[in-house]
């Protein structure tokens, strides 16, 4: 479940997560440089908090996670692909199992096969081959027992094979 309500202390480390992606995009030539932002929420404009991540930064943030030499590089690449790809919000991702991964031998290609709560039908989301190379390299790191799909990681680059919280995706 999503918490409604996060920790100022897990604010403060998701906010400076994604900054310290953003600076190394910008250094690694992902992204343009832009006008430094003020830590002042009142400073900036509404339009600038609700703006869309365009697919050339959702690029951008699976060529710097695949770039990570530790197994928590294509875990976050395939987090990232399939929260853009598929359109699946966090809790979504918390809840994909191994199971959900079908491999279709006649057009040999893999798919997340994800039913969300209410709805009739089950949606077959395609993974592209970035994707596949980021699940190939997790998949190796993670091992194939059955469980969750997104595991966290210990500082050792040890794989836990239990469900992730939504704070810790």
């Amino acid at each position: 479940q999503v918490a409604d309500r996060y920790a100022p202390k897990q604010i403060q480390r998701m906010n400076n997560c994604l900054k310290k992606i953003a600076e190394e995009c910008k250094r690694l030539g992902f992204m343009e440089e832009s006008e430094p932002e003020t830590d002042n929420p009142a400073a900036r404009s509404k339009s600038a908090q609700q703006r869309q991540v365009g697919e050339g930064e959702v690029r951008a943030l699976i060529a710097a996670s695949l770039m990570d030499s530790t197994c928590q590089g294509p875990r976050d690449a395939l987090m990232i692909g399939l929260a853009f790809a598929g359109g699946l919000r966090t809790v979504d991702l918390v809840n994909l199992n191994l199971d959900n991964m079908h491999f279709d031998a006649k057009s040999g290609r893999v798919s997340v096969k994800f039913k969300a709560p209410g709805a009739k039908r089950a949606r077959h989301i395609p993974l592209p081959n970035d994707q596949l190379i980021a699940l190939e390299d997790w998949l190796a790191a993670r091992g194939r027992d059955a469980g969750p799909l997104f595991c966290p990681t210990a500082r050792s680059a040890e794989v836990n094979v239990k469900r992730m919280t939504a704070a810790q995706m």
